[in-house]
C-alpha cells in the first residue's frame, strides 16, 4: 500500500490537494491533504463528495472498458465488445453522415460536464467542430 499526493483532475476553480491510497496498482480511497499539508490552502484539508466517492466510478461493476456496439433494438441492452479504432471510425462515420445530409450545424458539441468547462473551452474538442465547420461560436 502506498499513498500518493496529488491535484485533483477535475476542472473546477479549486485545484483541490489530493492524497491517493493504492494497492495492488488499484486506486482504493480518495481523501483530502491533512490540513496544514495541503499544496493549496484555499481547500486546505477539504476535496468534494463528487472526487471522494470517485474510486466508485474507476472501479465500479458497471464501468465501461471497451467500446460496445448495440446490436439489438434500442433500450434492449444488447451489445457486443468492439475494438476502440473500429468505435472511433463508426463514430466519424455517423458524424460524417449527419454533416453530409444535414448540414454541419446538424453536429453541435457537447461541453457539459460540471468539471470540463473551463479547460474544454480552450483544448481541442471546440478545434474539432470548427474544422468540422459544425459551430460558428463555442
Amino acid at each position: 500500500m502506498s499513498t500518493i499526493t496529488t491535484a485533483c483532475p477535475l476542472d473546477c476553480p479549486d485545484g483541490c490537494s489530493l492524497s491517493i491510497t493504492v494497492e495492488d496498482e488499484r486506486i482504493t480511497a480518495i481523501d483530502a491533504v491533512p490540513e496544514g499539508e495541503a499544496a493549496n490552502p484555499l481547500t486546505d484539508g477539504w476535496i468534494c463528495r463528487k472526487v471522494r466517492r470517485m474510486t466508485r466510478r474507476i472501479h465500479g461493476d458497471q464501468r465501461l472498458t471497451t467500446p460496445l456496439r448495440r446490436t439489438g433494438p434500442k433500450g434492449s441492452g444488447q451489445f457486443e465488445p468492439i475494438g476502440w479504432d473500429e468505435a472511433l471510425d463508426d463514430i466519424a462515420a455517423h458524424i460524417r453522415t449527419a454533416i453530409d445530409e444535414h448540414g454541419p450545424s446538424s453536429v453541435v458539441p457537447y461541453l457539459y460536464n460540471s468539471s470540463a468547462a473551463v479547460l474544454e473551452s480552450d483544448g481541442l474538442t471546440p478545434l474539432l467542430f470548427e474544422a468540422l465547420e459544425a459551430a460558428e461560436e463555442l
